[in-house]
This record gives C-alpha cells, structure tokens and sequence, in this order.
C-alpha cells in the first residue's frame, strides 16, 4: 500500500513538474523598439569619453552643443551626466534622459539610457539626503554656538554675583 501512494505521489510529482516546465519563459520587453540611428553606441562613446583629456572633452561639448543634431542627444545627455565633464549636470541629465526615454530610441540606446536614469536617480537623492544632512549640521552648529554664548553670559553673571557676596562680607 505504501508503494502504491509512493507511486502515485512521484507520478503527481512529475506531471506538474513536466507542466511547469512547459509554461513559456517570461520575455523580456524591447524598450522604445525605433528606428536605428546613426550614432556611436552609447557605450561605446562613454569609454571614448574616459580616454579623452580634459581639453578634448570641452572641445567634445563643443561638437555636442548643435541645437540642430537631435540624433546626439543621448550623447549629449550621457556627457552632461559624465562625472569628468566640464558641464556635469545631473539634474539636466536626468531630465533629458526623461525626454530621450519618451521618444523612439534603439533598444541598446534605451537601455542604457534607462541604467544611467536609474544611477542619476540614485545620485540625486542621496546628494538631497547630504544637502539635508549638511543643513541639519548647520542647524546645530548654529545651536551650539548660541548655548556657549549663552553658558558664558551665565558664567559672567555668576562671576558677578560671587564678587558682590564677597564684597557684602
């Protein structure tokens, strides 16, 4: 009898085994599936960007500042968040990059673009988190130097009083 519900359990076992493996993968979503443009992948330029001078990545800004070049935004919105650049900008890379992610992109171009968005995001609240951290120290700064100025307006009237009793003796 034993046998028997071993066998059969094992063969339950196995049939929803089987079904669960026959249940589709789940599939990933291209992000932004456009047209393809004719620009140096993302990631390929951010490490053009790392061996470039500081004199090179001026002059970088310079062929990234065309109005009429829309096809250089990503581009333009990854240089504005690169940490060397001379115009770093997290704020406005991240609102570009918002914009960018709104438009059809090239599936690699958007998800690197999303990454980045997802860094800046980080960045940007933990440098909110140590602006309100730096203002709190301030804060007590502030306090503690009013509580000694006050400490030694205490200590002086005390001094004060201690002479008058010493001089009603």
């Amino acid at each position: 009898m034993w046998h028997s519900c071993l066998i059969i359990m094992s063969a339950l076992l196995l049939v929803g085994c089987s079904q669960q493996l026959q249940e589709p993968a789940p599939t990933v979503e291209v992000l932004h599936d456009g047209p393809q443009q004719h620009a140096t992948p993302l990631l390929d330029y951010y490490l053009q960007l790392e061996a470039m001078s500081i004199a090179e990545l001026e002059l970088e800004w310079q062929r990234l500042s065309c109005d009429d070049c829309p096809s250089l935004q990503p581009q333009r919105a990854l240089f504005i968040a690169y940490r060397r650049s001379p115009v770093k900008n997290p704020h406005r890379a991240n609102k570009l990059i918002k914009s960018l992610l709104e438009q059809p992109l090239a599936p690699e171009q958007g998800a690197m673009l999303l990454a980045l968005q997802a860094q800046l995001d980080d960045t940007l609240y933990w440098y909110e988190r140590y602006l309100e951290q730096q203002h709190l120290a301030e804060q007590q700064q502030l306090d503690n130097q009013q509580l000694r100025e006050q400490l030694q307006q205490l200590q002086q009237i005390e001094l004060q009083i201690h002479e008058r009793t010493q001089d009603l003796r």
